[in-house]
């Protein structure tokens, strides 16, 4: 028989763990200088886009150089080794 306040709970707990881990993601992403600015709006619930953060270059540029592990982890990683092969 279906219960909807387990229901409701299940729901809650998810949405509970989503956000806990974006806001993980977003202190990360704050601790490289200059990044915090540069965040997108991201509403309650809902987890960190690498969309979004693709659509800035600054942000990407700033993951993939200080945070490569993260920027691998979001999407947004690169094969770029940091040296000049000309």
């Amino acid at each position: 028989m279906f219960d909807l306040d387990t229901e409701i709970d299940a729901q809650h707990r998810q949405v509970d763990e989503i956000e806990n881990k974006a806001r993980q993601v977003e202190a990360r992403i704050c601790k490289i200088p200059g990044a915090a600015r540069l965040l997108p709006v991201r509403r309650y619930g809902s987890p960190v886009s690498g969309d979004d953060i693709r659509k800035n270059l600054t942000l990407t540029s700033l993951l993939q150089r200080k945070a490569p592990k993260l920027a691998a982890y979001l999407g947004v990683g690169s094969d770029w080794a940091g040296e000049c092969c000309l």
